[in-house]
């Protein structure tokens, strides 16, 4: 844990494996142009690259290289912000950062940006090159948590497969005894 003591006091976060599309460059150009510490944690092919970009900018930027999970998810807890700027599916680690009480600031791009509306566990930007981003970074480091961690569990295996019966349901009642549709049952209606 000498590596998590060593982190500022405030700081933004990018984590994830530092490849080109997670665009984690992004992450150190917003907290320099926002004078915010940046801590990237995560290994990958990008590393080199990623610390030559911080080594011009004009924040302190630390590099976390293959956390622990113990360790993700404490620096996660302490982070004032986490940053996610690529387009992804889903995304679930913005998930795990409201879960641990940090706030996600995410691109407009992607189902990120869907769980951060439906949580409101942060903000959401279209161009991290913006003054706008810089904007919503302060807003974001600032939000009240308390009720997007509350609701977060929408996201659980259990909430899934509440909803997934549920939506099923109809469906579920045409079945014959050996799970197979009833003759003339369509599967969708």
């Amino acid at each position: 844990m000498e590596r998590y003591e060593r982190l500022p006091e405030e700081f933004i976060l990018g984590a994830s494996r530092l490849v080109p599309y997670k665009r984690l460059d992004t992450v150190i150009d917003l907290g320099n142009r926002a004078g915010v510490p940046v801590v990237i944690a995560g290994g990958g092919p990008e590393l080199n690259r990623l610390k030559s970009q911080a080594a011009d900018a004009g924040v302190p930027v630390f590099f976390l290289e293959d956390p622990s999970d113990v360790l993700l998810y404490a620096v996660f807890q302490k982070a004032s912000v986490y940053v996610f700027p690529p387009v992804e599916d889903f995304g679930i680690m913005p998930i795990e950062s409201i879960a641990l009480g940090t706030p996600v600031l995410v691109n407009t791009e992607g189902g990120a940006s869907e769980s951060v509306a439906r949580l409101r566990g942060g903000l959401v930007v279209e161009d991290f090159s913006s003054v706008e981003a810089i904007t919503k970074l302060h807003e974001a480091i600032e939000q009240d948590m308390t009720n997007a961690r509350a609701q977060v569990d929408y996201y659980s295996a259990e909430q899934f497969a509440t909803r997934l019966t549920s939506w099923m349901a109809p469906y579920l009642g045409s079945l014959r005894g050996d799970g197979a549709l009833g003759h003339g049952d369509a599967p969708c209606r």
